[in-house]
């Protein structure tokens, strides 16, 4: 998850987003451990350092069903 500039503590951006991705997960069906503890929490201090924070947040998507075969 790449966040931008917000006025509350990154934790609650985290916290927040677990919950709501753990609801969606839920409500599919998947249940049980979902989240490890903690998070790695990095800043970007110019456009080289966000476009390669994109970039490999880009290259660990998870396979949706409709590419998971191709």
């Amino acid at each position: 998850m790449v966040v931008g500039v917000i006025d509350k503590p990154i934790e609650t951006a985290v916290a927040r987003y677990k919950r709501a991705a753990t609801k969606a997960l839920r409500s599919k069906g998947i249940t049980g451990k979902v989240w490890t503890k903690g998070y790695d929490k990095r800043f970007c201090f110019d456009q080289k350092a966000l476009r390669e924070r994109v970039k490999y947040v880009e290259g660990h998507k998870f396979l949706t069903p409709s590419r998971a075969g191709s």
